[in-house]
């Protein structure tokens, strides 16, 4: 239909834009850590900190959550959190809990070590490249593997990661397929490298009794 120079099509197309354009008052702002001030996130001892879901559904359905001092939790809450309507529906996926760390006197959170869905969670590769939390969570040194994640080993221009033990072989096929079957290493030898767990997150480190400096490095005859 035509009205002067304007068509129904336009009105509808120009209604959409309104629509679209309006803020949603419904739901805060997202804080990121540093955007809730020292106060809130200051401590001295894991005790100190309370992990707070910010949003109508949970961390494992498209939520998130922080670790603040527990004495701001419902001020965080109310600055921050998301104003849900009583139909407001949510994903039901399970993950693995987060608990509360103090680390250099700041709130932060990690995935429960002891959740038995830790270990059923498939990695994604987002979550491989950027070693997300729950890949590297740990409780002893047993609980990590190393990985090796170039084409060629740590000692031939490669690297490791050390990871949750349930993720090694995820880890390492990401990593395998990355690399041309025409990759060629130099045969440098070092010492090999050892998982272990510090501050419930997996590290490694060097192993000196795989190879003794002072003796010649094998060679092939």
């Amino acid at each position: 239909m035509m009205v002067g120079n304007f068509t129904f099509f336009s009105f509808g197309f120009c209604f959409l834009l309104i629509l679209t354009g309006c803020p949603n008052t419904g739901t805060k702002t997202e804080p990121a850590p540093p955007a809730l001030g020292k106060s809130i996130l200051e401590c001295s001892a894991d005790s100190d900190c309370t992990v707070v879901e910010l949003k109508c559904c949970d961390h494992c359905n498209g939520g998130m959550v922080v670790s603040v001092n527990s004495g701001h939790v419902e001020d965080v809450k109310k600055e921050y959190g998301e104003v849900c309507s009583p139909t407001h529906g949510c994903t039901l996926k399970a993950c693995s809990e987060e608990l509360p760390r103090c680390e250099g006197n700041t709130c932060t959170h990690y995935p429960d070590p002891n959740s038995p869905l830790l270990d059923r969670m498939k990695p994604s590769v987002e979550d491989i490249k950027s070693l997300a939390p729950y890949l590297v969570a740990c409780e002893v040194n047993d609980d990590c593997s190393v990985v090796e994640t170039g084409c060629c080993d740590h000692c031939n221009g490669g690297s490791v990661v050390s990871v949750r033990r349930q993720y090694a072989m995820d880890v390492e096929a990401y990593y395998a397929g990355l690399c041309p079957a025409d990759t060629v290493c130099t045969q440098m030898a070092c010492d090999g490298e050892l998982p272990q767990c510090v501050d419930s997150k997996c590290s490694h480190y060097p192993d000196g009794s795989t190879l003794d400096p002072s003796a010649p490095v094998p060679t092939d005859k």
